[in-house]
């Protein structure tokens, strides 16, 4: 009987363990997301595209939001890094410096929080 209750608590224990984690990085996805379109409405569009409203940053930022939604979603086989870095390289130094210095931030402690939570991602 003591080996059962044991069980039964240590199960509830990393089942509260994992609720708390996955409610702080869904929350730490939606903050992301809200950051990269910062970013995304801050760029210029490219001036041949300039009705398309289409630049390569917002291309870019358009994907990185995608991969961190299907990550989001449980779909933890995605390495949203290659995105960021594919943007990384998109962008002009001058374009949106403190929107891009936030994003990268926040894509650190997401990639901190998938590291942390791989068990309850599973």
């Amino acid at each position: 009987m003591e080996s059962y209750l044991l069980a039964l608590f240590l199960t509830l224990s990393v089942t509260d363990r994992c609720d708390v984690y996955k409610s702080k990085f869904n929350n730490e996805s939606i903050i992301l997301i809200q950051k990269i379109q910062k970013l995304e409405d801050c760029a210029e569009p490219v001036s041949p595209f300039l009705d398309k409203v289409y630049s390569n940053i917002k291309y870019r930022a358009n994907r990185l939001k995608v991969c961190i939604n299907l990550v989001k979603d449980g779909n933890n086989r995605f390495d949203c890094t290659r995105e960021l870095r594919k943007m990384r390289r998109s962008r002009n130094e001058n374009e949106c410096p403190e929107e891009f210095e936030l994003v990268e931030k926040s894509f650190k402690e997401f990639e901190k929080l998938i590291q942390k939570g791989e068990s309850c991602l599973n």
